[in-house]
């Protein structure tokens, strides 16, 4: 059975965190529900339809997605999450344009900086 588009209940993973695996049954218990918190959530975000990246973040962002996203396409979901994960290092002006194009909230930049991520 599938959750959504290219994650199934089968998954390693899912037995992995179902099982029990060298972990307690409350660690597990929260661990799976964690993960069905998150893949429900990237379901739903990947259900939605992203907006179109604006000429400002290709402008912006131009240098940064060269260097690390150059092989995913534009507008596809690939690609913004390549981003994410490239978050802390892409540059204050693109991560600006992202902020003003809403692509990310200027407190989720503020947090992860704290975090140092």
């Amino acid at each position: 059975m599938r959750i959504c588009e290219g994650i199934a209940l089968n998954s390693p993973v899912l037995i992995d965190a179902r099982t029990g695996l060298g972990e307690t049954t409350l660690m597990n218990s929260y661990r799976v529900k964690l993960l069905v918190a998150f893949v429900s959530g990237a379901c739903l975000a990947g259900a939605v339809q992203a907006a179109p990246i604006t000429k400002a973040v290709q402008a912006a962002c131009k240098t940064d997605y060269k260097n690390y996203c150059g092989e995913y396409g534009l507008e596809t979901s690939a690609l913004r999450s390549c981003m994410d994960r490239n978050g802390h290092k892409l540059s204050k002006v693109c991560v600006n344009a992202l902020v003003k194009a809403g692509e990310v909230s200027q407190s989720e930049v503020e947090r992860r900086h704290r975090a140092g991520r």
